[in-house]
């Protein structure tokens, strides 16, 4: 059974110009008992609050269908834009969510159900989630929506059990189990990404989203569990898929 998880995030100050992307990198690596959840985050700031959301708190949604809730579960997030607006975090049940930037996402028209924004939907989640199935049954509940930024989510759970959550042509689409060969997610669509790693060679791999995602899949692939230290080895991995800015661990 899986005891423990770990996340690592690394995130850094850059320019945004014309044409930019926000090339980051999430996996899940599993070790005698212990998950380690990496994170690569490269984003337009570098700055924000590592907060306590507490438990048994009265929260509602910022939206026309409102929708109101009661924490059930206490979490630590990375907040950038405010509290109970995180872009990733872990709750007390080991729940672990981390939003990427995706240029392919479309949300779901406005229906019956809350809508949230992408922060507050990771916020929700974390709130009355302990597993990934927890989050892909909200779906009936809740919709994330933004005018601007496009994302989708990679999750975890304290059994080790993780699932790629995508908006593709207004609806979820989300892999997990046997659906999901890899538990790694960067700024292409999964099922995409997984194509390109069974077709191309390492000799092809290169710092695009695709080509950070084939790094990733083929270190977690080759992690030998009992040699060396897991979290060590996630380390080398953010390594592997950052373009230039952060030193060997």
């Amino acid at each position: 059974m899986i005891k423990t998880i770990t996340i690592l995030t690394t995130f850094f100050l850059f320019s945004i110009t014309a044409g930019t992307s926000f090339p980051c990198t999430t996996f899940l690596i599993k070790d005698h008992g212990e998950l380690i959840f990496g994170k690569n985050y490269d984003w337009n700031t570098g700055t924000g609050l590592l907060l306590v959301n507490k438990s048994g708190i009265s929260k509602h949604s910022f939206s026309e269908n409102q929708i109101k809730w009661k924490s059930k579960y206490g979490s630590v997030t990375f907040n950038q834009f405010g509290k109970e607006f995180p872009s990733g975090g872990m709750n007390e049940k080991g729940l672990v969510i981390e939003l990427l930037w995706l240029d392919e996402t479309v949300y779901p028209s406005p229906d019956e159900r809350a809508q949230l924004g992408i922060l507050q939907w990771i916020q929700y989640n974390l709130d009355n989630s302990a597993t990934i199935q927890d989050v892909i049954d909200n779906d009936s509940k809740i919709r994330p929506q933004s005018r601007s930024a496009k994302v989708h989510y990679l999750i975890a759970d304290a059994e080790g059990n993780a699932a790629s959550i995508e908006f593709l042509d207004g609806k979820m689409v989300y892999r997990s189990g046997k659906d999901m060969p890899f538990s790694v997610l960067t700024n292409s669509i999964y099922d995409e990404s997984v194509n390109y790693y069974y077709k191309n060679s390492e000799s092809n791999y290169n710092k695009s989203s695709f080509g950070r995602f084939a790094s990733a899949c083929r270190m977690t692939t080759e992690y030998n569990q009992g040699k060396g230290r897991v979290i060590n080895y996630g380390f080398n991995i953010i390594v592997g898929v950052d373009k230039g800015r952060v030193k060997k661990w």
